[in-house]
């Protein structure tokens, strides 16, 4: 018997799920985890010491880094299958994150 998903999985395998959706945001996971959004908040912040929108922000950073990694797709299309509207934010966001811009991932990767 396989052991029972832990908030946290279900909290990432949720944000996965949206990944796509600009307007998913706390309130969203909240409501999918059927938490308050002040309840989701000291979970989170407690679990893996950062707020869940920063949790969900580096969850779409991560992934839009395995697939400037493994994908041909451009960073615009990247950028909005991981739920950034803005290109100039999302690589504000990345960089932040990575010390890297897009570009830069992607052309170390090859």
């Amino acid at each position: 018997m396989l052991p029972p998903e832990t908030f946290f999985q279900r909290a990432e395998k949720i944000v996965l799920q949206h990944l796509n959706d600009a307007t998913f945001g706390v309130p969203e996971l909240s409501a999918q985890l059927h938490l308050s959004p002040s309840q989701t908040y000291r979970k989170i912040k407690a679990g893996v010491g950062k707020s869940p929108s920063l949790f969900i922000s580096h969850i779409r950073l991560r992934e839009a880094q395995l697939l400037l990694i493994e994908t041909d797709l451009n960073i615009t299309e990247i950028a909005y299958q991981v739920g950034f509207l803005d290109l100039a934010y999302f690589s504000r966001c990345f960089s932040n994150f990575y010390g890297k811009t897009p570009t830069q991932v992607r052309r170390d990767a090859r």
